[in-house]
Order: C-alpha cells, then sequence, then structure tokens
C-alpha cells in the first residue's frame, strides 16, 4: 500500500507541473479530463493539498452515470465539473459512425474559448 500511495503522489506531482505549465504557456486554464476508475486508482489517495491543487483546474468526467449528482459523490474533490462524457458509442447527425455523447453544464461554454 505504501508504494500505491508513492505512485499515486508521484502521478499526481506531474500531473500538476503539467497544468501548471500548460497554463502558462497558453494563458488559460486546462480541462482535466478523467474517468472514476483512473481517479480512484491513480489520484484519490494522495495528499489532500495536492488534490485541492487539482480541483481547482476545471473537470471534464467520462462516466456512465444515470444523474449528475453521482458525478458529485464519486469524484469528491471537485465541486464543480463543467462537462460530462456520458456515453461513448451514440450517433449524431453528421458523424459517420459512433461517437461520444457529452453534457456541458449550464453556462460553460464560454469558458472554454482561449483568451
Amino acid at each position: 500500500m505504501k508504494y500505491l500511495r508513492f505512485h499515486q503522489t508521484c502521478c499526481l506531482i506531474w500531473v500538476l507541473n503539467w497544468l501548471s505549465l500548460v497554463t502558462k504557456e497558453y494563458n488559460t486554464s486546462p480541462i482535466v479530463y478523467t474517468a472514476e476508475w483512473y481517479y480512484n486508482s491513480y489520484m484519490r489517495n494522495t495528499t489532500k493539498t495536492s488534490l485541492n491543487k487539482l480541483a481547482d483546474y476545471p473537470l471534464w468526467v467520462a462516466a456512465s452515470y444515470n444523474t449528475m449528482a453521482e458525478i458529485e459523490r464519486k469524484i469528491p474533490n471537485w465541486g464543480n465539473w463543467i462537462t460530462w462524457q456520458r456515453a461513448g458509442s451514440c450517433q449524431a447527425s453528421g458523424v459517420s459512425g459512433r461517437c461520444d455523447q457529452n453534457w456541458m453544464a449550464g453556462g460553460q461554454l464560454s469558458s472554454l474559448r482561449m483568451p
């Protein structure tokens, strides 16, 4: 268990460093895209300080939940999410083949623009 916690902490430190570099380079906040299984495997059991820093970034969560409230329960560090990838095998007009279906939280589209 000690090794796993060390590995998770190293992974999260790398992620936080990358997010910081991208923020500085592009003068905008990148979005953290994750699924519940990845969050639980590589991030959840790290330090509270690191998780709080990670939660400063917008969240795009990939999950097959039935309700939006399940996201807050299953990925608890973020108070808000901006995009929810509900499914990965949908159909959309103008797209040949299958595509992802995403739900964007109200009023969030403008936050995705580059300055």
